[in-house]
């Protein structure tokens, strides 16, 4: 055995031990609260599974550890998508067509220097 526990999932959670590795979205109970549960979420990558339960790191470095008992629902979930470049002025790209915007309304729409319609 590899020291990792084949135990089956939670009913609802749709993650197994064969996710370690994988980025993740769990649905934990954080408490009971008037007789009703609590839920938590966590969204980060499975670092490991055993017999207690699992353990999830953050995108922000904590690592959380989820008993068994407290796991409600899982599944694994994409990569985050890229980071976008700022819009505006320091992104270049709407100031740039602005720009060319303003070219092309100085030379007119019949290619005259300003003139609506070009000579007449």
């Amino acid at each position: 055995m590899d020291g990792v526990s084949r135990s089956p999932a939670p009913v609802g959670a749709s993650i197994t031990p064969s996710d370690v590795g994988r980025r993740v979205s769990v649905r934990r109970v954080l408490e009971i609260r008037d007789g009703r549960p609590v839920f938590g979420d966590i969204l980060g990558l499975l670092e490991s599974w055993d017999d207690q339960g699992i353990t999830v790191r953050r995108a922000d470095g904590e690592v959380v550890r989820v008993p068994h008992a407290a796991l409600v629902a899982g599944k694994t979930v994409p990569p985050p998508p890229p980071r976008r470049r700022p819009r505006g002025p320091a992104g270049g790209r709407p100031a740039e067509r602005a720009g060319e915007q303003a070219d092309q309304r100085a030379e007119g729409p019949a290619g005259g220097p300003g003139e609506e319609g070009g000579a007449r």
